[in-house]
């Protein structure tokens, strides 16, 4: 708790100094990827407690990646909305570069997925969260592990 604490509190604090537009974190629940599922954690707690203030950036909108299906994956309160992005080949470049040191996430270490500059994409899904706010304290629980048969 005390980590928790303080880590919801820094999050808090760089979003009021930074006062974003947009605020991207991973899918709540990402099934076999605790560390998405403690940012989504300490992010959301973090826009509801500014939110509790009156502190928040006038219109922001929170994202999360379209990796993991919400309707495939623990149940989540959200409504969402598609969105898709424009990226410079410059970041999409950088996005390629950074996925070779996380195998995790699919890639690998050697160039055997490096694709061409020309032939990246330039687009960016997401999901829009349009009702995060409504749902204040709904990840506090701890995950009930499904009903045996």
């Amino acid at each position: 708790p005390y980590a928790r604490d303080a880590v919801v509190d820094a999050t808090a604090e760089i979003i009021q100094r930074f006062r974003p537009e947009v605020v991207v974190t991973a899918h709540p629940q990402a099934e076999g990827h605790i560390d998405h599922i403690v940012n989504n954690y300490f992010v959301v707690k973090a826009l509801h407690q500014l939110a509790g203030k009156g502190s928040l950036p006038q219109g922001l909108k929170v994202l999360v990646d379209r990796v993991y299906d919400p309707k495939q994956m623990p149940a989540a309160p959200y409504q969402y909305r598609e969105r898709s992005f424009f990226i410079s080949g410059e970041a999409a470049a950088l996005s390629q570069e950074a996925g070779w040191y996380y195998e995790s996430q699919g890639e690998n270490h050697a160039l055997g997925n490096l694709h061409d500059f020309d032939k990246l994409s330039r687009e960016v899904r997401y999901r829009e969260v349009v009702d995060w706010k409504e749902h204040d304290g709904w990840n506090d629980k701890e995950p009930q592990a499904p009903a045996k048969p």
